[in-house]
């Protein structure tokens, strides 16, 4: 699969849960919504915010082995990082939209 740019997710079906992919036309058109499908990962871009709406990651079991470091949770990537989110101290873990 190629990169691209799309109305719909048509190119990139297998990457969702089912191979049901977001429908595009379920976000507000004011977004400025945008369909894009990589080789394992699809993004639901806001040409308004120009940030991702939604994203997608196929992963594998030689994805993850191939990363070769295991995903990290809040409290490692503050530390590394130094990035702190109002009200996550101690790696607390937040309800979606709660930011």
């Amino acid at each position: 699969m190629t990169s691209g740019t799309s109305r719909n997710f048509s190119a990139c079906t297998e990457l969702f849960p089912g191979k049901i992919p977001s429908d595009v036309r379920s976000v507000n058109a004011d977004w400025k919504p945008t369909a894009r499908c990589a080789n394992h990962y699809a993004v639901l871009y806001s040409a308004l915010s120009k940030s991702p709406l939604v994203v997608v990651e196929r992963l594998s079991r030689a994805h993850i082995s191939d990363a070769g470091e295991a995903p990290m949770g809040y409290a490692a990537f503050a530390k590394r990082t130094g990035w702190s989110l109002p009200g996550a101290a101690g790696g607390q873990r937040h309800a979606a939209g709660e930011f």
